[in-house]
This record gives structure tokens, sequence and C-alpha cells, in this order.
């Protein structure tokens, strides 16, 4: 189930979808503009607010991956490469055991 936080950011992601194809570009000035410059920055302060750097925690390979839009396994391949260093990593030889990154 979702969190309260959660609904909140599909709520406001739903909001700016409609209000967007109502915008006049020739107008700058309208209120729709500030209906959707409003949305968008609640929308921006509440994904930050969510996110899990914001509670201090360490990523996953899979969460530091999607927050650079990349696949997993390029993160492990930097990792390799020595490009990336993982904040804890497990004890060698431990198949399958999770890296932490910092944010």
């Amino acid at each position: 189930m979702a969190s309260p936080l959660e609904r909140a950011r599909d709520l406001l992601t739903k909001r700016l979808g409609k209000i967007e194809p109502t915008l006049n570009h020739d107008d700058p000035f309208s209120r729709e503009w500030d209906a959707f410059l409003d949305t968008a920055t609640a929308l921006a302060e509440l994904t930050r607010a969510t996110s899990p750097e914001a509670a201090g925690r360490l990523l996953t390979t899979r969460e530091l991956a999607a927050k650079f839009q990349v696949d997993p396994k390029t993160i492990l391949r930097h990792r390799k490469a020595g490009l990336l260093t993982p904040v804890a990593s497990p004890k060698v030889g431990r198949k399958g055991a999770a890296l932490r990154w910092a944010p």
C-alpha cells in the first residue's frame, strides 16, 4: 500500500498532466501557467523529500541505477573498473550480497 506522500506525489503528477495541455504558450503570465508552476514546484519538493537520500540511508545498486537512469549492470561495470566505490560492501566471496552506495 502506498504511503500518503506517495499518493500525494501521484496526484500531483496527474494534476500536472491535466494542466499541461491547457497552457497558452503565447501568454506565459496566464493563470494556467501559475497553476502549472505551483504544481511542478510542489511535485519537485515532494519528490526530493521522499527520496532515499533525504532519509540519510544508503542506496542499493538498483536505486543508484534508477537515480542516474542507467541499468544496474552499468553501475556494477563502473565499480569493477574502479570508477565507483560502494560505501558498504559484503565480505569477499559472498555471492548475491548487496552493495550500498552513498547518494
